[in-house]
Protein backbone atom coordinates (compact mmCIF):
# COMPACT_ATOMS: atom_id res chain seq x y z
CA UNK A 1 0.00 0.00 0.00
CA UNK A 2 0.79 3.48 -0.89
CA UNK A 3 2.07 5.64 2.16
CA UNK A 4 0.51 9.53 2.25
CA UNK A 5 2.23 12.41 2.45
CA UNK A 6 2.66 14.11 5.39
CA UNK A 7 -0.39 16.46 6.37
CA UNK A 8 2.37 19.37 5.97
CA UNK A 9 2.97 18.52 2.25
CA UNK A 10 -0.67 17.57 1.31
CA UNK A 11 -1.44 20.96 2.38
CA UNK A 12 1.08 22.53 0.46
CA UNK A 13 0.45 20.61 -2.31
CA UNK A 14 -3.03 21.88 -1.71
CA UNK A 15 -2.19 25.31 -1.22
CA UNK A 16 -0.23 25.26 -4.83
CA UNK A 17 -3.45 24.10 -6.35
CA UNK A 18 -5.26 27.16 -4.98
CA UNK A 19 -7.06 26.06 -2.26
CA UNK A 20 -7.57 28.34 1.09
CA UNK A 21 -7.70 27.89 4.60
CA UNK A 22 -10.34 28.10 6.77
CA UNK A 23 -10.27 27.93 10.64
CA UNK A 24 -13.03 28.21 12.52
CA UNK A 25 -12.79 29.80 16.07
CA UNK A 26 -14.78 27.04 18.12
CA UNK A 27 -12.75 24.50 16.71
CA UNK A 28 -9.43 26.50 17.75
CA UNK A 29 -10.96 26.80 21.35
CA UNK A 30 -11.86 22.97 21.50
CA UNK A 31 -8.33 21.86 20.65
CA UNK A 32 -7.10 24.39 23.44
CA UNK A 33 -5.09 26.71 20.62
CA UNK A 34 -5.20 30.54 20.21
CA UNK A 35 -4.44 31.85 17.13
CA UNK A 36 -1.23 32.67 17.88
CA UNK A 37 -0.75 28.55 17.83
CA UNK A 38 -1.35 28.81 13.80
CA UNK A 39 0.94 28.50 11.36
CA UNK A 40 0.36 31.77 8.41
CA UNK A 41 -0.97 29.67 6.05
CA UNK A 42 -4.35 30.16 6.86
CA UNK A 43 -6.53 32.66 4.94
CA UNK A 44 -8.55 33.29 7.47
CA UNK A 45 -10.89 32.84 10.59
CA UNK A 46 -14.35 32.09 10.01
CA UNK A 47 -17.37 30.44 12.09
CA UNK A 48 -18.81 27.74 9.77
CA UNK A 49 -22.06 29.58 9.10
CA UNK A 50 -20.04 32.80 7.59
CA UNK A 51 -17.83 29.97 5.93
CA UNK A 52 -20.98 28.36 4.16
CA UNK A 53 -22.30 31.61 3.51
CA UNK A 54 -19.81 33.27 1.96
CA UNK A 55 -16.97 30.53 0.71
CA UNK A 56 -18.54 27.24 0.34
CA UNK A 57 -19.55 27.38 -3.36
CA UNK A 58 -17.45 24.12 -4.85
CA UNK A 59 -15.52 23.58 -1.15
CA UNK A 60 -13.85 20.39 -0.03
CA UNK A 61 -15.02 20.73 4.20
CA UNK A 62 -12.67 18.79 6.53
CA UNK A 63 -13.64 18.75 10.35
CA UNK A 64 -10.18 18.28 12.54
Amino acid sequence: MKKLPKISKQLEIFRNEGGKIYVCPVAIAFHNLTVNDLTSNIDGIRRLVEFLAQDAKDAILIYV
